[in-house]
């Protein structure tokens, strides 16, 4: 419930934020509002193989964050040549 809670007082803040900085303190806080309730979520939907599916879960998650880096370094180096 406070996840919720976190998550959507963090994106009310994202929507009236006044400067950049904000706007990612913003964002990063609706996303760590968000992981505490998501891991709730799949272990009462999962409560035989809990480990499981929270191990998998993780692992989707770093693997985006590294794919997401990847490719971000990539566009940045091709596209825009910095």
């Amino acid at each position: 419930m406070y996840g919720l809670l976190g998550f959507a007082a963090s994106n009310a803040l994202t929507s009236v934020a006044p400067s950049f900085a904000i706007l990612t303190v913003s964002r990063l806080l609706a996303g760590y509002a968000f992981f505490p309730a998501f891991q709730l979520r799949l272990a009462r939907r999962f409560p035989d193989k809990r480990a499981f599916a929270m191990a998998w879960n993780n692992t989707a998650l770093n693997t985006g964050i590294t794919l997401g880096s990847l490719l971000g370094g990539r566009v940045m180096t091709t596209v825009f040549r910095i």
